[in-house]
């Protein structure tokens, strides 16, 4: 007798996004994006292997939706 499994379906919530995400999930523009995390109202870090000289810019989600809640008329 053989044994059935099914495998449910589980949705991962990323923390982080990346410039051009955040920019699908918020509809927010690049630039806009760039100056809310210059001012410190979205939160994000730079991600940069050892001895290269460019990183990944990643925005931290969790920031971002309570930026867009706060402005939500």
């Amino acid at each position: 007798m053989q044994a059935h499994y099914q495998q449910a379906e589980v949705q991962v919530t990323p923390a982080y996004l990346s410039v051009d995400d955040a920019i699908r999930f918020s509809s927010i523009s690049r630039s806009g994006l760039y100056q809310l995390m210059r001012e410190g109202k979205v939160r994000s870090h730079c991600v940069q292997v050892s001895g290269s000289l460019k990183g990944r810019r990643l925005i931290n989600r969790q920031s971002l939706v309570a930026y867009i809640e706060s402005h939500n008329a």
